[in-house]
């Protein structure tokens, strides 16, 4: 199996295997999600506080890319995954690994992926997240600078793209 395959494929065992979940202790009025993919609220000063804690955040023992911000971040939509952009280069594995998760969870949500539920149909909407991964560059925050550079420029151009005609 070439390298590019076993990144690939701890990513999707990454993705898949790791339960997502909502914010302990919100209504469904408010993670209510709307059509670019992310919750109701969270404004951009809620956003940057969530980016600042994503980074001090204790590591969650089961799975250190999950933390409270990051749910939340996951929840706020393409915002939010343009906000942990930058994170994605950072020195710290963690927080590589937790911008990492941010950005999939919102790329999920926006293909219809719902908590404590998942897609209403797990092969297309995995396949279609694998696509659009894929495409863009296969980010894994523990491959090599310039893969994940290389790969955070495709994310960016992603992003702007989605931000700005609502586009998968």
């Amino acid at each position: 199996m070439g390298d590019a395959a076993v990144v690939i494929l701890g990513m999707l065992v990454t993705l898949t295997a790791c339960p997502r979940s909502t914010t302990e202790g919100a209504s469904r009025k408010e993670t209510a999600v709307k059509s670019d993919g992310g919750a109701r609220g969270g404004g951009d000063e809620e956003i940057q506080q969530l980016v600042k804690k994503l980074q001090k955040e204790p590591e969650n023992p089961l799975h250190f890319d999950v933390s409270p911000s990051v749910v939340r971040l996951g929840e706020l939509g393409l915002p939010a995954a343009a906000a942990v952009l930058p994170l994605l280069d950072s020195d710290d594995e963690t927080t590589r690994g937790r911008a990492e998760r941010v950005l999939a969870e919102v790329v999920d949500r926006r293909l219809g992926w719902l908590p404590n539920r998942g897609f209403l149909d797990p092969f297309a909407g995995q396949e279609k997240m694998r696509v659009i991964w894929e495409g863009n560059g296969s980010y894994h925050f523990n491959a090599p600078v310039e893969k994940r550079r290389k790969s955070i420029a495709l994310w960016r151009g992603w992003l702007e793209k989605a931000q700005k005609d609502g586009g998968q």
